[in-house]
């Protein structure tokens, strides 16, 4: 009876009691600790033949499997009747599989049973199994008469789906006449408004004029604001399509314009309708915007119609008009996590006497300077201010004023670098090097300067 190491691989005779047990821990003999321990097991031959002095008479190879009885019984035996482990069967794919072999029996076969065919439309026109059809087309005429019913199920979709890019022109117009009449109910199903989409693009403008003049109010604002899936019917009409017909559904949005521009997923509808409007359109809803456009550029969704009423803005709609939203709340709107975002735009687009006017009210303002130099979106504002200076005339009193307390701040590193980069830019000179001692009296200066007047 021998114990088997499995730190070492060495077996060694058993120093255990009367009655060992299998899978003990026992205490090492090292020396080095009670703490080191080596996990033993319990090795005895088969028959419990004495030990001959061979240990391959009585030990497995290293790393054999212990003996079980579902081992094949082909093993060779030894002279002491000891038969030799064969290696454990591996199972990569699960290791928590049984180890008892596995049935190669295949004489077993199960009868294959033809599929039967898929049945997109509505399954009350298919009472008649005669009715059923392998071919594409076979089932939409099937269904022709129940197109609205068939188009808001989910394998409906993917017939219609399906007839629709084969690109037929009867087959679109067969779709278009049976769905305009439910179009308000379709258009909002979660299968049929797919259907609704996917035809808006194959359908000519003429087409989508007719179809608009079928949707409601409420409808229009119920796909705006329903889910992504209606809101992109919507868009779709503005993106692939283009008409003056389409300015009622502009004039619903208008009317719920700010409620629209504040929820997740009708700010997109409003921002695709100023990318992809005609002009009247484009003005027809910012004009709506434009009473609230403090409120939306502090909204977490709205600051990007702003932005977007920005980037996109034509000669309806100029920049100097949307400041004039603005006057008397520049310093609370750049201090603002989501308005500085729009700020920092604004700032890059004021035409010049707009810009002379917002920069005197931050800049050269004691007051508003040193909060917008102590708050951590307000600094990214006057970074702006610094980068978008055209002329050395501009960024030299904005360079010295900023200078004499950006010590005050805690990111006056970043601003250091821009106005470092841009002083070098404009007036080609290294920057003036000034001690720390030289600028605070320069800022005690200013100070006593600005109290004497």
């Amino acid at each position: 009876m021998y114990d088997y190491n499995y730190y070492n691989g060495n077996y060694a005779p058993y120093s255990g009691g009367s009655n060992p047990s299998y899978g003990t821990y026992q205490k090492n003999k090292t020396g080095k600790g009670y703490n080191d321990h080596y996990y033993t097991r319990m090795v005895m031959s088969e028959n419990a033949a004495p030990y001959t002095g061979r240990l391959a008479d009585v030990a497995p190879r290293k790393n054999s499997h212990p003996i079980s009885s579902h081992h094949s019984s082909n093993a060779t035996s030894t002279s002491s009747g000891y038969t030799p482990a064969p290696k454990a069967r591996v199972f990569t794919h699960n290791p928590y599989a049984s180890l008892c072999p596995t049935s190669t029996d295949t004489s077993t076969t199960f009868d294959s049973q033809p599929m039967a065919p898929l049945v997109y439309a509505d399954p009350q026109v298919y009472e008649d199994n005669n009715l059923l059809a392998s071919n594409v087309t076979e089932q939409f005429l099937a269904c022709v008469g129940s197109i609205p019913t068939t188009a808001c199920t989910p394998r409906g979709r993917h017939l219609l789906s399906s007839v629709l890019s084969m690109q037929h022109v009867d087959k679109i117009d067969m779709i278009l006449q049976e769905l305009l009449p439910c179009l308000n109910t379709v258009i909002l199903d979660p299968n049929g408004c797919n259907v609704v989409r996917q035809l808006l693009v194959y359908l000519t403008t003429p087409q989508v004029e007719v179809a608009v003049g079928y949707l409601q109010r409420e409808t229009v604002l119920q796909m705006a604001l329903a889910s992504q899936h209606t809101r992109r019917v919507l868009q779709t009409i503005f993106e692939q399509h283009r008409s003056e017909a389409f300015t009622p559904l502009v004039a619903a949005m208008a009317e719920d314009a700010v409620q629209l521009a504040c929820h997740q997923q009708g700010c997109i509808a409003v921002m695709r309708v100023i990318e992809h409007g005609t002009p009247s359109q484009k003005e027809l809803l910012t004009h709506a915007l434009l009473p609230a456009l403090p409120s939306l550029t502090m909204d977490p969704y709205g600051n990007y119609v702003v932005q977007c009423i920005l980037q996109n803005r034509d000669s309806h709609t100029n920049v100097a008009m949307l400041c004039a939203a603005y006057r008397g709340h520049w310093v609370r709107l750049c201090c603002h996590k989501f308005a500085s975002n729009v700020m920092e735009k604004v700032i890059g687009l004021l035409p010049p006497e707009e810009r002379a006017i917002t920069i005197e009210d931050l800049v050269f303002n004691e007051k508003n300077l040193h909060r917008l130099l102590l708050d951590s979106y307000g600094n990214f504002v006057l970074q702006s201010i610094v980068s978008s200076s055209l002329t050395a005339e501009e960024l030299w009193p904005v360079y010295q004023t900023i200078m004499d307390s950006i010590h005050l701040s805690p990111y006056g590193n970043k601003i250091n670098a821009k106005l470092s980069a841009k002083y070098r830019e404009l007036i080609g000179t290294p920057e003036p090097r000034r001690t720390g001692k030289e600028r605070q009296n320069h800022y005690n200066n200013n100070q006593n300067a600005r109290r004497e007047r």
